[in-house]
């Protein structure tokens, strides 16, 4: 009977306990439960862009507004002070002159404002003063973000010395100093296709031309005269292409534009008086020619073990009416661009083919209906121009020159290895991709000779 009694008893104790407990219920945290989910042994690895950048201007430059300030330690500006601008610290150096970039002159409040183009791997500006009071280098360090580079030099030591002896025109109250670029003894280099709006090969070779510029300036730093020395490199395309570069500047500014070949110039573009092409109501368009093979053959410099020459040379003067002041003019090259003419054809017939470097606009001439049609993706709503589909370019500017080029049929970006990554990255990486370093370069794919 006990025996019954017992079991009876732990039958009723069972009963209770499990009438209390409850399946937790669905989407509630069970406190009692502290494990957690494992995590991916294998996370996927960071995906890299394989793109190039929608709009992306393949620049290897950054237009950076310099401000400079300068004034003794009384607080007192220093007015007329003359300094010089170089992009590497070269003050001390005896040859310092070859690698100058601006010679200006301060104001009355001691201010300079101006815009220059420097590379875009570069840190620091140099100030080398020509007035004394100063000490011998002034660093700028380079505000990209804001694409400024800034001095305030509030240490200057009086006396000072802003006298007229450091212009380099004596004598004339027109012109004061000169100004490089990319400075006064190196060249930049300008590359083109001349398939637009189709692709091609892609190597960058119908046109391979140097050039550097002279600025000259007035006191206020104003542009009263600008000397262009071109080089023509390699015309690697069975086209005579010609070329020209557009200055934002009315024409009735240009009191004259003198070629120093003028025997060659062939007379086939319709000028004006001071010899700007005609047809451009709000700026001026200096054509180098209308034919370049006039200036190196087709096909010279293009194969390694074929023919070469020494480049093709071309000076042009251009005097203005007026200074031009730096925020007008901008900076070099200014909007220089390629007019393909396929063989069997002549310029008229083909001025409106502009090609420019990318998101340029093209010219009052230039026929707009080819923008956006075939392989080009040109947006001018969003100031998108000369740039394909797949984002490729038809125009390069390379500061401070292109050592080397594609042969014929040989695409830029598999000869330098770099180049695609570069654009990849929007330029912030591997802005050096033209530069001869181990890994950058495919040299079967290159003109060497």
């Amino acid at each position: 009977m006990k025996k019954i009694r017992y079991i009876l008893l732990l039958v009723s104790v069972m009963f209770i306990v499990t009438s209390c407990w409850q399946y937790p219920i669905v989407g509630e945290a069970d406190d009692t439960d502290t494990t957690q989910p494992d995590p991916d042994p294998d996370p996927p690895p960071p995906t890299e862009p394989t793109e190039i950048p929608l709009g992306f201007d393949y620049s290897l430059t950054r237009t950076t507004n310099l401000m400079v300030d300068v004034s003794f330690t009384d607080g007192t500006p220093y007015a007329g002070a003359v300094l010089e601008l170089f992009l590497e610290d070269v003050c001390t150096a005896s040859n310092k002159d070859t690698k100058r970039v601006m010679r200006f002159r301060v104001d009355q409040q001691g201010r300079l404002r101006s815009i220059i183009d420097i590379p875009v791997g570069l840190d620091f500006l140099y100030l080398c003063p020509k007035s004394s009071g100063f000490p011998t280098v002034i660093p700028i360090e380079i505000d990209k973000e804001n694409n400024e580079a800034r001095l305030v030099f509030n240490q200057a030591n009086a006396p000072g010395d802003a006298s007229t002896m450091h212009d380099e025109y004596s004598g004339d109250n027109w012109r004061f100093y000169n100004n490089y670029y990319p400075t006064r003894s190196t060249w930049s280099t300008l590359m083109y296709e001349d398939s637009w709006p189709r692709f091609d090969d892609y190597d960058m070779n119908d046109l391979v031309l140097d050039y550097r510029f002279e600025e000259v300036t007035n006191q206020d730093n104003s542009v009263v005269e600008i000397n262009m020395d071109f080089r023509f490199r390699a015309t690697c395309a069975g086209f005579n292409n010609a070329f020209a570069i557009e200055l934002p500047v009315a024409p009735t500014k240009i009191n004259s534009v003198i070629y120093d070949r003028e025997s060659i110039f062939h007379g086939n573009v319709n000028t004006i008086g001071s010899g700007l092409e005609a047809g451009h109501p709000e700026a001026s368009v200096v054509v180098v020619t209308d034919d370049i093979t006039r200036f190196i053959p087709q096909f010279i410099n293009c194969q390694n073990g074929g023919p070469t020459l020494p480049p093709g040379e071309l000076q042009i003067k251009i005097n203005f009416n007026e200074p031009i002041p730096k925020s007008t003019l901008r900076v070099a090259p200014y909007k220089p661009f390629l007019i393909p003419i396929p063989n069997g054809s002549n310029y008229a017939e083909n001025r409106g083919m502009e090609i420019h470097l990318p998101n340029r606009r093209p010219t009052a001439l230039a026929n707009l209906s080819v923008l956006g049609t075939n392989d080009d993706d040109s947006d001018p709503s969003n100031g998108r121009y000369y740039l394909g589909i797949d984002r490729r370019n038809w125009g390069m500017h390379i500061h401070g020159g292109m050592e080397v080029y594609p042969t014929p049929n040989s695409r830029i970006d598999e000869a330098f290895l770099n180049f695609r990554p570069w654009a990849i990255s929007g330029g912030s990486e591997f802005y050096d991709w033209h530069k001869d370093r181990n890994g950058y370069r495919n040299n079967e794919l290159i003109f060497l000779d």
